[in-house]
């Protein structure tokens, strides 16, 4: 059984993490002159779900492009959608999302996105032996 639920909350919003989560107070966040086009979203209303955690329609998928193990991770963002589908064991198999401020929004399997926003496996273990997840959800707190 599947269950979904279209839709952005902030349709106006231009880039994907606009579109995904919505304005950012920090006004360091945006593109300039653009005032729906933001650099990374504010995930402070946001909660991280591990590993193991059982993924919901609505939840917030972001994509990271790690290239060391101490980058922030404002700086390793590369794309944020929506969770529109889930399967019955709670695995999302439909996202939604922007890819860049002059496209409307594409419904598409979490793992298809351009090799540009980030490594397809799950997560990146670097030489020192630290390891980073390249695709984290979160659900609104």
């Amino acid at each position: 059984m599947l269950f979904s639920l279209p839709v952005s909350p902030f349709p106006e919003m231009q880039n994907c993490h606009g579109y995904a989560f919505g304005p950012n107070p920090d006004p360091n966040s945006y593109n300039p002159p653009w005032t729906k086009d933001i650099f990374y979203p504010d995930l402070s209303d946001y909660n991280a779900i591990g590993p193991s955690g059982t993924i919901q329609v609505g939840d917030r998928i972001c994509y990271y492009g790690w290239t060391s193990p101490t980058q922030d991770w404002r700086t390793a963002i590369q794309h944020s959608a929506i969770v529109t589908e889930v399967d019955a064991n709670g695995f999302a198999t439909k996202v939604m999302g922007k890819m860049g401020a002059a496209y409307e929004p594409i419904e598409h399997h979490p793992r298809d996105i351009p090799e540009s926003y980030g490594n397809m496996s799950p997560t990146q273990t670097f030489s020192n032996g630290a390891v980073k997840y390249n695709r984290i959800y979160y659900r609104h707190k």
